[in-house]
């Protein structure tokens, strides 16, 4: 791979694509500058012609939109819409000239061929960027928490991830993907809804049931804990979330009962294993010598890690999961732990050293797409 060094006044663009939000900013800052629903909503105008609309435009009209997600469990599943989100950060939020600025992009675990192809051929071709590389994402979450050595696990929108680091070196070959994160969430909390008589299908009224489920729900301590909320007599779970038009949302048992899936499973939604015993499934396939340390440096990202209470019942269950010769579970819980995967991108595109790393133009020019497969190692 040939150097691309960034010009000091032009440097490289860092954007975290995420299922449910997209992060975006410059390298060298300590927090993304643009941040904003990865929603692209489409309406008729009055010549029957389609609208399209992300970012700030779309949250003051999306209760006239069809929303739809251009990433689904963490891959691109719509291209043009993807492109609309870029758009939307090169020349609406960061108002620069992609041919002037090198860009990194993350990608998740298991991203295929085709999908981190056609992502180099968009930048190259479309956004005439000088430069490009891809950011595998949990590496970036352990730059990103400063770390070198721990178990990465990611609760974002769409899937969950679980990936072990030995030395910077990921450990793919144990590492675990579900297909089950915060969007399953609020599909789950819309059914309990409408068991209570609430009715929220379009796709602008599940954006709200998230809204109600960010803003209300909770994590049980334990099952004990979780049995005594069942059984009291007198509800202490009682809230209220008021939507826009003024209505009220009356939660109980929703508030707990939804995150409750990430540690106790419900064959009837969701067959897959909790959290707790998917970290230590693959601790366990980790080299014997390694495994303490996983469980010293659990490191969690992603938005659906931020439940009231979630973070103390993965601590709970580690450590009673974990084997006998293990006394210390340490939780690395960043309190901008939502930003961690482009806080690392941030980091590692501004680093000189990491000018060798980048895909330069004239390489995807003699190579092609396929260039970014052989450079960007997803591991």
């Amino acid at each position: 791979m040939g150097t691309f060094e960034p010009h000091e006044d032009f440097p490289a663009i860092v954007i975290d694509n995420g299922s449910s939000t997209c992060r975006a900013g410059l390298a060298g800052e300590d927090i993304p500058s643009c941040i904003f629903s990865s929603l692209v909503g489409k309406r008729k105008n009055l010549l029957g012609e389609d609208e399209f609309y992300v970012g700030g435009a779309l949250q003051e009209n999306r209760e006239l939109m069809a929303l739809t997600f251009p990433i689904e469990n963490g891959i691109v599943v719509n291209w043009e819409d993807m492109m609309k989100v870029w758009d939307y950060v090169f020349y609406s939020k960061l108002s620069v000239l992609t041919e002037e600025h090198p860009i990194l992009i993350s990608e998740p675990p298991l991203n295929p061929r085709g999908n981190r192809e056609k992502m180099a051929q968009v930048m190259f071709e479309t956004y005439k960027t000088p430069a490009f590389f891809l950011a595998y994402q949990p590496l970036m979450s352990l730059f990103g928490s400063f770390q070198n050595e721990g178990i990465v696990v990611t609760v974002g929108d769409s899937v969950t991830h679980v990936v072990p680091f030995t030395e910077n070196l990921s450990q793919n070959h144990v590492a675990r993907r579900l297909d089950f994160a915060g969007r399953d969430l609020t599909r789950y909390l819309q059914q309990l809804l409408f068991k209570s008589n609430y009715s929220f299908t379009s796709s602008h009224e599940l954006e709200l049931v998230r809204e109600v489920k960010e803003s209300l729900c909770f994590v049980a301590k334990d099952r004990y804990h979780l049995k005594q909320l069942a059984s009291a007599t007198e509800s202490k779970c009682a809230a209220a979330y008021t939507l826009p038009d003024g209505a009220k949302v009356q939660m109980d048992s929703e508030r707990y009962l939804c995150p409750e899936l990430l540690f106790e499973p419900d064959n009837d939604f969701h067959r897959g294993k909790s959290i707790p015993k998917l970290i230590e499934s693959t601790i366990n396939e980790v080299d014997i010598s390694c495994r303490r340390n996983m469980y010293s440096c659990v490191i969690i990202s992603g938005g659906s890690t931020f439940f009231p209470g979630f973070t103390q019942r993965l601590h709970k269950e580690l450590l009673s999961l974990s084997p006998p010769g293990v006394h210390h579970v340490r939780i690395c819980a960043k309190p901008e732990r939502q930003h961690l995967e482009w806080i690392g991108g941030s980091v590692i595109a501004s680093l000189s050293s990491f000018n060798t790393s980048w895909i330069s133009k004239e390489l995807y020019e003699e190579y092609g797409p396929s260039i970014v497969c052989r450079e960007c190692l997803s591991h």
